[in-house]
């Protein structure tokens, strides 16, 4: 493993000299967004720091990071920063490396490299000292994609070396968006042994590097050929949700070049593989509302609703067999499809269902657990609740307290 003296020599030979403004790092001015958003982005921050440190640090914590993600995803990055910095745990290092993502990915590499300096000082120093290898190698492996974003590819190799095996080859997509076709041959014999005998994560790595250079090299009959059986021979080993989830990647790329036919017919591959399979409502739900709402984005809206519909008739016909902790997970999907398709009163019926789901537990830790992704996901897929929806929000987040 890397040791932090390591990280702290890999931290100069980026020859990125610590650098803030009044201790903090520099961004850009966040983008206009709607008051009620804000006040979503808020009221989760809120209900994630109002969990109490003990016993529910790692809780805390979590959902702490997921508004900063959800404010990255807004393009608010500097609300992203200042809340980073609050995080009490080593995911402030990681809440930190993703917000030198984000500024590396818009071109801003002045403060990329800032931000990636303090996700470094973090790694070295992390706040708890409990803190464990793979969880400091998880903000390294997140500062390496930042700096393949900014051109730095031998200063994010130094970093992955010795990473463990869960957080070694996360960065492959960034790379694969600078992989030049002379170079493709010998990037697939790189990850012929992981295909063949790589752990579960080491495979998920390299299939999504894979589909990133498949966007890449697809007007390259020879290489795309080549891609495309790696792919073949390395998604059926993979779970059958995570699977799934790389079909919708294809399909979502599919669409991209208005290749709607193909599209579809990853969707039909992965509708396919849930039908041969038994699953839990709980899982099962989320996976048939996702490739709903991927048939709407290749052109096949009136299947889509049909499938979205059915797939919320399902979750309430087995309603009482999902636990009471797993049904605002189960919904928000649904949710977020009817949003995808356009029907934002839809939506509101189903996140009202979540807000309902979310207070069912009598103990405000899983309540918060599902508060937080609720105000989360109605900010990010734009959907306004009603003033008496978020009064009860609001009334939801003021009402936890113990027991917790």
């Amino acid at each position: 493993m890397i040791s932090s003296r390591s990280i702290a020599r890999c931290a100069l030979l980026l020859t990125v000299a610590f650098a803030s403004f009044g201790g903090r790092a520099s961004a850009r001015a966040d983008a206009p967004l709607e008051g009620w958003q804000h006040e979503l982005l808020d009221l989760a921050w809120g209900g994630a720091t109002k969990v109490p440190v003990r016993p529910h640090l790692k809780t805390r914590a979590r959902l702490a990071e997921s508004v900063v993600d959800a404010a990255l995803a807004l393009e608010q990055p500097a609300l992203a920063l200042s809340l980073a910095e609050q995080i009490e745990t080593w995911r402030r290092g990681t809440a930190l490396a993703a917000c030198a993502r984000a500024a590396a990915e818009r071109g801003d590499a002045i403060a990329a490299r800032r931000l990636v300096d303090l996700a470094l000082a973090v790694a070295a120093n992390p706040p708890a000292k409990e803190t464990q290898e793979w969880q400091r190698d998880r903000i390294l492996s997140t500062v390496a994609q930042a700096l393949v974003l900014l051109g730095e590819e031998s200063a994010a190799a130094r970093l992955e070396i010795g990473l463990s095996e869960s957080e070694s080859g996360r960065s492959g997509v960034e790379h694969a968006a600078r992989v030049t076709a002379e170079a493709l041959d010998a990037q697939l014999i790189l990850l012929d042994p992981v295909l063949a005998t790589g752990t579960l994560d080491q495979l998920r790595h390299a299939v999504g590097t894979l589909l990133a250079l498949h966007r890449r090299f697809r007007d390259d009959p020879a290489h795309r050929a080549a891609i495309e059986q790696r792919l073949e021979g390395a998604l059926p080993k993979l779970p059958l949700d995570v699977r799934v989830g790389f079909l919708l990647e294809r399909s979502a790329a599919d669409v991209e070049r208005a290749e709607l036919p193909a599209a579809l017919a990853h969707l039909d591959e992965a509708q396919q593989a849930i039908d041969s399979t038994r699953w839990s409502a709980d899982l099962l739900v989320p996976m048939l509302a996702r490739i709903a709402a991927a048939r709407h984005h290749a052109g096949d809206t009136a299947r889509a609703r049909l499938d979205l519909d059915a797939a919320l008739a399902r979750f309430h016909a087995e309603r009482t067999r999902i636990n009471d902790i797993d049904r605002c997970d189960a919904l928000l999907p649904v949710a977020e499809a009817y949003a995808e398709l356009r029907d934002p009163a839809a939506a509101l019926v189903v996140y009202r269902l979540a807000a309902e789901a979310a207070v069912e537990n009598p103990n405000s830790r899983p309540r918060a657990d599902d508060l937080v992704p609720l105000c989360l996901s109605l900010a990010r897929h734009d959907v306004a609740p009603d003033a008496p929806f978020l009064a009860l929000i609001r009334s939801h987040f003021q009402q936890m307290g113990d027991p917790w």
